[in-house]
């Protein structure tokens, strides 16, 4: 056991180490969480947009489940900037494991994902009822194909957001015209190109940028980028989505309860708990007996063993084992040995119970058995009487 002690105490000094290590290193942030993560705090973050938001009194917090009515305010600001998956982009990867009569499906499948809704039905229940989605897509990721563009600058080409005429381009990049969807309206473009859009949804508005890049740390001080995030969050509550990045937090079982509807059934079952307790708190007639068997194992023992001794000796037998258990106590008791010993014990016994005598009537036995269980009772007595400490009287 001593041996294990030494390695498990180095495991766990070094486990220690390195979490302070770790804890303590500022340039951590900026290797670890992916780029467009508000905790990322390098050129490819977004941690100044999302501090910034915080310190001029807005409730910028991160989203970290998935987006629907419930999880956030329903006239909030949600962006998503990063790269987003395209929808169904595991049918790519099986398109080599199919078997030459599934090439229709993988065709159709295909043609699928170039119209594949942005958002799904649940996010575009939550645009509808007046929130707003921001996506921003990482170069060719997401479902709208992006192509580059020459141009530093996009200028605005509808009036929206007083004071954003322009945006500078870090990376001139800018949406394919096909892949719009045809509600679509550009906001801002850049070589006849679209760059920013937007669709209306309900009481809501979606939203897609393709240079996201543009509220990246190392940009969103020049080109009017500051502008254009304070213009699309105005005064609403803003969630950066950290899904993308690894960083969901999972439902609990109470708030999956209470998302399939079933919050009405979790009050009746409380309600019921209750009432039950307050039932069960006021007794009616008589108590229940709460027997429960106090007797001690020896007791059992005990009679197990004189049983056994029935079976095994006859009465006579038994009377003289109990005369020698008195015979020692005797011994032990005031240290007499031999002929003294046998007197003391006679005398003790009024000369009635000689030793050796196996049939015995069962007048008799009661008899001898009475004279024994006096003489017991006799030496417990005087030992009862005698001081503590008082020595015997044969040894003055």
């Amino acid at each position: 056991m001593k041996r294990a002690i030494a390695p498990v105490a180095a495991i766990i000094a070094a486990v220690m180490v390195f979490a302070i290590w770790i804890g303590n290193d500022r340039s951590a942030a900026e290797r670890v969480f992916d780029r467009y993560s508000v905790e990322n705090t390098s050129d490819d973050g977004l941690s100044l947009a999302f501090r910034y938001l915080q310190r001029t009194g807005h409730r910028a917090t991160r989203l970290e489940r998935t987006l629907h009515p419930r999880s956030a305010a329903a006239n909030g600001v949600v962006f998503r900037l990063g790269t987003i998956r395209k929808p169904f982009d595991f049918e790519e990867a099986e398109e080599d494991d199919e078997k030459p009569q599934d090439k229709k499906r993988i065709a159709a499948t295909k043609k699928l994902k170039r119209v594949s809704p942005l958002l799904t039905a649940e996010e575009e229940g939550w645009v509808r009822g007046g929130g707003r989605l921001v996506l921003g897509f990482d170069g060719e990721s997401g479902p709208l194909d992006t192509r580059g563009v020459t141009l530093k600058s996009a200028r605005k080409v509808f009036p929206q957001w007083p004071g954003v005429d322009t945006i500078a381009l870090r990376d001139g990049r800018a949406f394919a015209a096909a892949t719009l969807p045809a509600h679509m309206i550009t906001l801002y473009e850049a070589a006849n190109q679209t760059v920013i859009a937007r669709q209306s949804i309900g009481a809501g508005d979606l939203i897609v940028i393709a240079v996201p890049d543009i509220l990246q740390n190392a940009a969103l001080g020049s080109g009017n980028h500051l502008e254009l995030l304070t213009a699309m969050t105005g005064n609403r509550p803003v969630y950066f989505d950290e899904t993308i990045h690894g960083l969901e937090h999972a439902d609990g079982a109470v708030a999956l309860l209470k998302e399939w509807g079933l919050g009405p059934f979790l009050l009746l079952a409380m309600g019921t708990g209750v009432l039950i307790v307050w039932r069960r708190a006021a007794r009616i007639g008589a108590p229940e007996d709460d027997h429960r068997e106090l007797r001690s194992d020896a007791v059992d023992l005990v009679a197990s063993l004189g049983a056994l001794y029935r079976k095994a000796m006859s009465d006579g037998d038994a009377l003289t084992r109990y005369r020698e258990t008195l015979v020692r106590s005797v011994a032990a008791h005031t240290g007499l040995r031999g002929d003294a010993l046998q007197r003391r014990v006679s005398t003790i016994t009024r000369g009635t119970t000689p030793a050796g005598e196996t049939k015995l009537s069962a007048a008799a036995m009661r008899r001898h058995l009475e004279t024994l269980n006096e003489g017991f009772r006799s030496l417990e007595g005087r030992r009862a009487r005698r001081a503590p400490g008082e020595p015997n009287a044969n040894h003055r």
